[in-house]
């Protein structure tokens, strides 16, 4: 199965509250891997399969309220090779992102 990284950052979260209604909303979407939400960042990071794309999981964050960007998005490394060891984790994902061309928040 491929995957693939989205990072979006999100505006308007102040608590816990916000973060868990992001997730409640985003888990729901299909073919999502795993999430992380950062309060303090004011980021998520998605790990997610090709039935769904960063721009759909952005609208799901927006129709929770929240303003978003996407920040990065890309294939996780072996992702599609069929070896049955895909990168698992956003970790794995990120030690390779190049995040020279990468817009200040």
């Amino acid at each position: 199965m491929a995957r693939h990284l989205a990072m979006i950052s999100i505006e308007g979260m102040t608590c816990g509250s916000c973060t868990q209604a992001i997730r409640m909303a985003v888990s729901g979407l299909p073919d999502i891997v795993s999430l992380d939400i950062s309060l303090a960042t004011k980021q998520g990071t998605f790990v997610h399969g090709s039935r769904i794309t960063a721009e759909q999981i952005r609208g799901a964050i927006e129709d929770c309220g929240f303003d978003t960007k996407v920040l990065t998005t890309g294939m996780m490394p072996g992702g599609n090779s069929g070896s049955g060891d895909p990168a698992n984790t956003i970790e794995e994902f990120c030690d390779d992102v190049d995040y020279s061309e990468s817009t200040p928040l």
